[in-house]
């Protein structure tokens, strides 16, 4: 499993595979409802997995010819006799074709992210050579012809020197934080597409320590880091007046786990996040009131995906060793509400 996605009505999942079918199944009974295939360059297979914000349901699957292709899943609702349907579908913001970014043919991602940001959509994907390479797509609709026309704009990023191992680039799109496997966070400003400046490098984590997994909460303006220690740590732009330029500061700590973070889903409309970790537990988090609200043990493996609702009332977990998904009920009306935060 690629990945997990839930509807706002929390009737429908949808489980992203390698093989490049997307199966969406009614979450109450496990039900497949429908199955639909990505469009793959002839002879290609998927290599790479990356997607946006959770609220904006937009994803990209990298193929091992170099390609790339970003797609949505959408819901299409329908009241026959008075009783909702809800039909999910696929949509190509820039096409069914696949598509390449700054020439990178036949490279191998280890990174992908793609990004609905002003001014189009960001794709960025990273090599283990150390290799970025960053497109920005443009669209425009022909009213007359209903064709869409496509324009793109290339990005030209050094080399890390190191394999890259995740991409985060803000809605904004002045930022790209890259991740190498040492753990090390290189932030560059992006402003510039000719001439992106990498502005700082940064560690994460203390020695001994990996980043195992980081994500954005709900707007981009923070990050979520999670490390091989069980560590939780929240990370934000801070601007220095006297150079003008903001810098990745550690804002706080939140309460860790016991085992290495595998997986951080956030919230889709607040600052909220469910963690899983390599012992089978997830952890419900409230990054503003910094508040652990809940750890939950749910298996013996480690948790491998977790996809919470737009409404965060039940999320959907998958482990490494499980053949079946566990769903969750979330009551949590005010995770916000803290007695520091009331004191």
């Amino acid at each position: 499993t690629l990945h997990l996605t839930l509807d706002r009505f929390e009737e429908i999942g949808g489980r992203f595979s390698a093989s490049g079918t997307i199966t969406f199944f009614d979450t109450r009974d496990g039900r497949i409802l429908k199955r639909e295939a990505v469009p793959m360059p002839e002879g290609a297979t998927v290599t790479s997995f990356g997607r946006s914000e959770s609220r904006k349901s937009l994803f990209v699957f990298g193929f091992s010819d170099g390609s790339i292709l970003p797609l949505r899943v959408e819901y299409d609702l329908s009241y026959p006799g008075g009783t909702r349907v809800i039909t999910p579908r696929l949509a190509y913001p820039l096409g069914e074709a696949p598509i390449s970014i700054a020439g990178a043919t036949g490279a191998q991602y280890s990174a992908l992210e793609v990004v609905d940001g002003r001014g189009g959509y960001v794709v960025a994907a990273g090599t283990r050579d150390g290799d970025i390479a960053m497109a920005l797509f443009s669209t425009s609709t022909n009213m007359l012809m209903g064709t869409v026309q496509v324009r793109r704009q290339d990005f030209d990023l050094p080399n890390l020197g190191r394999p890259v191992r995740q991409l985060l680039v803000n809605e904004s799109l002045r930022n790209l934080f890259a991740i190498d496997e040492g753990g090390t966070l290189h932030q560059f400003d992006v402003v510039d597409r000719n001439n992106p400046v990498l502005v700082e490098q940064v560690e994460l984590v203390g020695p001994g320590v990996a980043v195992t997994v980081a994500e954005f909460l709900v707007g981009t303006r923070s990050l979520i880091v999670g490390g091989s220690d069980g560590s939780l740590t929240q990370w934000m732009l801070v601007r220095d007046d006297a150079s003008g330029r903001s810098h990745l500061t550690r804002i706080r700590g939140i309460r860790p786990h016991d085992a290495a973070i595998t997986f951080i889903e956030p919230e889709h409309t607040r600052k909220g996040f469910i963690a899983g970790d390599a012992g089978g537990t997830v952890g419900l988090h409230y990054a503003t009131s910094s508040v652990t609200l809940k750890f939950l043990q749910l298996a013996d493996t480690a948790i491998s995906r977790i996809a919470i609702s737009p409404i965060n009332r039940m999320a959907v977990v998958e482990t490494v060793s499980a053949d079946s998904l566990r769903v969750l009920a979330i009551d949590n009306p005010h995770p916000q509400t803290s007695m520091s935060g009331l004191w």
